[in-house]
């Protein structure tokens, strides 16, 4: 039951003390909102990254930047419910300052950043946020490559890709060293594309490509669409 008279809240009966209560509604969607998981690390630091990297592609997005306090929630101990209240109290400032230190000239182009400080669950926190805001997506990060083992052991990012009801990012750090690149694919030969017609496709190289390599020889297409003209490269 609710009985919406002043504008921007409505007034519903609380199931637990069968009394009436009035509460503020979330703002209506007036951009392109983005739910993202931070913190004081890395980890909320890479997600925020992607977050504002994709705000830089379009001029609506609005950051929903949220921390998730998890620390005793079932708890109604005097000591712990006063801790908690100084860290909500406590956390947004500290966020804000985090979150312009680090990222204040792409906050600056931003539509809105909006904070948010939840109590509970970190994925059920973030999944309801989006839920309040009508978000467009889910951004949240992972540790380096430790972060794959945390994804697979049913960590936030992997509540989240099996429960949401958006698209969620899962923000790593971009690191490619140690690995090598694909070798760059080569146009078929002339000799190759006649050795093929004339086998039927029994003999697949000329004779110079079916000698014995380091390294396999490999051939690929790629082409570019619009803008240039199409080719192998």
């Amino acid at each position: 039951m609710s009985d919406t008279k002043i504008p921007g809240t409505e007034t519903v009966i609380d199931e637990t003390f069968g009394v009436a209560i009035t509460r503020t509604l979330p703002p209506p969607p007036s951009g392109y909102n983005v739910v993202v998981g931070v913190d004081f690390d890395t980890t909320g630091d890479n997600a925020m990254a992607e977050a504002l990297r994709l705000a830089d592609t379009r001029e609506d997005v609005e950051i929903h930047a949220v921390y998730v306090i998890t620390r005793n929630i079932e708890t109604i101990r005097a000591d712990i419910l006063a801790k908690r209240t100084t860290e909500l109290e406590d956390i947004p400032a500290k966020l804000r300052k985090h979150i312009e230190t680090r990222f204040g000239a792409l906050v600056a182009k931003l539509a809105r950043l909006v904070l948010h400080v939840r109590v509970g669950e970190p994925a059920a926190a973030l999944h309801q946020l989006a839920v309040d805001i009508d978000a467009e997506l889910i951004v949240v990060g992972t540790h380096g490559r430790t972060g794959l083992r945390k994804l697979a052991l049913g960590s936030v990012a992997q509540k989240l890709l099996e429960g949401a009801h958006c698209p969620v990012l899962v923000a790593r750090p971009r690191d490619y060293s140690g690995l090598e690149k694909t070798p760059r694919p080569e146009p078929l030969c002339p000799d190759c594309a006649t050795a093929r017609a004339e086998s039927n496709g029994e003999k697949q190289w000329c004779d110079w490509h079916a000698r014995p390599h380091v390294r396999a020889h490999t051939v690929g297409h790629s082409e570019n669409v619009g803008g240039r003209s199409p080719g192998i490269v």
